[in-house]
């Protein structure tokens, strides 16, 4: 994880995205011996009921293609999410 002018490291804490509360961290991946690199976005749901994290991981990699729209794309995606808490194993 690194950064870009673009992609900054960021840390967010409590977001409202949709129903959720989230926290998220954005900046610019970089996968070592290749040339794959881009934006990501990694967002923490916290599950209060379960007493668990869950973590919804978004990597935008398009070789010579504008990334901020894709990245946009990831972001309305991780807010339309619903998760349903209804399983509780104890």
């Amino acid at each position: 994880v690194s950064e870009s002018k673009l992609f900054p490291l960021i840390w967010e804490n409590d977001v409202k995205m949709g129903k959720n509360t989230v926290n998220i961290l954005r900046g610019w991946y970089t996968e070592e011996g290749t040339f794959r690199r881009g934006p990501f976005a990694r967002y923490f749901f916290h599950d209060k009921a379960n007493r668990r994290i869950i973590a919804i991981d978004g990597f935008m990699h398009a070789p010579d293609m504008p990334k901020l729209s894709f990245y946009r794309t990831f972001d309305l995606m991780a807010a339309s999410i619903v998760f349903h808490w209804a399983w509780n194993p104890s």
